[in-house]
């Protein structure tokens, strides 16, 4: 029996569990790309920025999810972009919202919606920040986790939920 691509599953909303690249995933996707009017160009981070924010293997509670569509070329593209938006950027505390980049999906049970998994991994964090320190090599503050655990757990989170900021009150005070 010849397995379908990805993207065809896609169409025919027949996505596995975990989900990987193949061949002719990435050729309809270059055929298919979007056409952007690139205004300048972008300094791409250097690499040394990029593999201080991969996560250890073993942080991943499911080890299928790894090589999938949410594993580490994922993050990796999504620390990538976090350092290119950062370029731009006011913000001092960067390195926070690289580190919740890295480790924003290893808690994913599979690759479809998951609902919780930014809550599971929250919670990962909070537990594990002693390691998460020393494999990144940075410190946090009290405030730094704060802001990562709630950076990571909210990821999910459909823009709705933060309008008027109500929703995103009654959940910061219901959860530690």
């Amino acid at each position: 029996m010849k397995k379908s691509p990805l993207f065809e599953l896609v169409e025919e909303r027949k996505l596995p569990n975990f989900q990987y690249i193949d061949a002719p995933t990435i050729q309809w996707i270059i055929a298919n790309k979007p056409r952007f009017n690139i205004v300048r160009e972008v300094e791409l981070p250097k690499r040394n920025t990029l593999n201080r924010y991969i996560p250890k293997q073993s942080w991943f509670s499911e080890k299928r999810v790894i090589n999938s569509i949410h594993g580490l070329r994922h993050i990796l593209r999504v620390v990538a972009y976090v350092s290119l938006i950062s370029q731009k950027s006011q913000n001092k505390n960067i390195k926070n919202i690289l580190v919740a980049a890295a480790i924003h999906d290893i808690r994913r049970k599979n690759d479809k919606s998951d609902t919780g998994h930014g809550l599971r991994a929250a919670h990962w964090f909070r537990k594990n920040v002693s390691e998460v320190a020393k494999e990144f090599k940075v410190e946090f503050t009290s405030g730094d986790e704060k802001e990562i655990f709630w950076t990571t757990l909210f990821h999910e989170s459909p823009r709705h939920v933060f309008l008027g900021g109500q929703n995103y009150s009654r959940f910061k005070e219901r959860c530690p």
